[in-house]
């Protein structure tokens, strides 16, 4: 199956053209320091649509061989990496949920890096549950999703002004659509550390129960 997948590959980079960067990245990193005992380690096609988990095992001999084992599990993996993605997000509305956050937040720069995190919340949702049902609710928290989706809510390089800037183009998207329903929309936004992810919502969470506290439908800044 491997070599029906990679074909005879007549040189290393010939073989490494075929696998995606990571991949590659990965298998140069152990071929440039092997260790004694077999490495696993998935290799994804450079197309993505296979990935094999692959054992190296070097041959006690002067010619530099190896053996190679494959064992295609791309649909473990496509499965794992869906209920990862299904882990990190809302189910209703598909927005990143603290734990998704917190790894795009990882992903996206050093623990000391400066960042923005925007914190908004919907001003009187719960009439719209109680009188309107939790089906309409569902309905207006898809619509802002949607809306919300369009912006970046999480800012790396700790720039108030930018960070500002799209909270009043958040306010603005969304005044016409939550009217509708009689709610608004109060925003806080901080500034900290990506190391200390807790500490930068607490901020933006206290800077939109200000923003509340100050007649609902605007944004304070921490």
């Amino acid at each position: 199956q491997f070599r029906s997948l990679f074909g005879e590959m007549a040189a290393p980079s010939a073989f490494l053209a075929t696998v995606t960067p990571a991949s590659r990245s990965s298998l140069l990193g152990f071929l440039r320091r092997p260790s004694v005992t077999a490495p696993e380690m998935d290799l994804e096609l450079a197309d993505r649509s296979r990935t094999l988990r692959v054992m190296l095992s070097p041959l006690d001999d002067e010619d530099g061989a190896w053996i190679v084992q494959a064992i295609d599990v791309t649909v473990d993996v496509r499965e794992r990496r869906e209920l990862e993605e299904l882990s990190e997000r809302d189910a209703l509305t598909g927005l990143l949920n603290r734990r998704g956050l917190e790894r795009a937040a990882g992903a996206a720069g050093r623990d000391d890096d400066r960042v923005v995190a925007m914190y908004c919340d919907l001003d009187d949702f719960k009439q719209v549950n109680d009188n309107r049902g939790h089906d309409i609710g569902d309905r207006l928290l898809c619509d802002v999703s949607d809306i919300l989706g369009e912006f970046a809510i999480l800012s790396i390089g700790g720039e108030l002004d930018i960070a500002a800037a799209i909270g009043r183009r958040v306010l603005s998207a969304l005044n016409d659509r939550l009217r509708r329903d009689g709610v608004s929309i109060s925003i806080g936004v901080a500034c900290g550390s990506a190391g200390d992810l807790d500490e930068l919502l607490v901020s933006a969470d206290r800077a939109m129960l200000d923003a509340k506290s100050r007649g609902k439908n605007q944004m304070v800044i921490a």
